[in-house]
């Protein structure tokens, strides 16, 4: 192009975008969606993995009815695993473990199931919160990604995880 050339409407909006950008995060991101368009940021990332939470929170949400309406919600004595194992036991010497350990409970292995299932989708879920949390951090400077929700929703999850831990 040469000097005096009069600009394209594309050209134009380049500029000001770029001028106009408050940080160098921003320029950054500019750069970054006008040469690799296809190319994922950290906040791609992270409404991806929101979507993927809330997706688990809705199946926990059912689990735990499911859980519930069948009265397994006691089907594991301890936590976090089920009957001193991280699966519920099933072999004649886990069975005698958990008898030995849980002499007034016993053992009703579809009930465990119920609730070992919920457990694992629920630690999932929890997962993928401490995953949107970091992602909003590692992200903060981009104007657009929230931190504070994350963290006051990672430390929801964790007096839910404590609650269950305690009930």
């Amino acid at each position: 192009r040469q000097f005096g050339d009069a600009l394209s409407g594309r050209d134009r909006h380049e500029r000001f975008v770029y001028r106009s950008a408050t940080s160098a995060q921003d320029i950054d991101y500019w750069l970054i969606r006008r040469r690799h368009p296809g190319k994922k940021t950290l906040y791609d990332w992270y409404r991806r993995l929101l979507y993927v939470a809330a997706l688990l929170a809705l199946s926990v949400i059912m689990l735990g009815a499911w859980v519930r309406l069948t009265d397994a919600g006691l089907g594991c004595p301890d936590w976090p695993g089920c009957y001193g194992h991280l699966v519920v036991p099933k072999t004649a010497e886990q069975l005698a473990a958990a008898v030995d350990a849980f002499p007034d409970k016993p053992l009703e292995s579809a009930k465990a199931w119920h609730e070992m299932i919920h457990r694992y989708l629920a630690s999932t879920l929890g997962l993928s919160i401490v995953a949107i949390t970091a992602l909003a951090f590692a992200n903060r400077r981009d104007p657009r990604q929230p931190v504070t929700l994350p963290v006051i929703l990672l430390g929801t999850v964790i007096f839910q995880g404590l609650l269950g831990m305690w009930t």
